[in-house]
């Protein structure tokens, strides 16, 4: 059985654009020999090309399955979009 936390926080900083920010942890309360689904596999993706939308749900060229885990995690993803040259959209 696993517990997690997850926070999302959309900050607009006036002229200077958009924040982003995505926080995730979590705990196994079972951790004795979980089975290979149970544990967590974090979001990836290992192609160079294609759109990889939402940035802010995966870590890209990550490899599949490498870091899955079923220990304690915290994961953080960032991203922060300028507004153009600050003004407009």
């Amino acid at each position: 059985m696993k517990l997690d936390f997850t926070y999302d926080q959309v900050v607009s900083i006036c002229i200077a654009g958009k924040t982003y920010l995505k926080l995730k942890t979590g705990t196994f309360l079972q951790k004795k020999s979980p089975a290979f689904m149970d544990l967590n596999h974090f979001h990836d993706n290992e192609v160079l090309f294609g759109k990889a939308t939402p940035y802010l749900d995966q870590f890209n060229l990550l490899p599949f399955y490498q870091f899955s885990s079923s220990e304690d995690y915290f994961l953080m993803h960032w991203e922060h979009q300028f507004k153009k040259w600050g003004v407009g959209n």
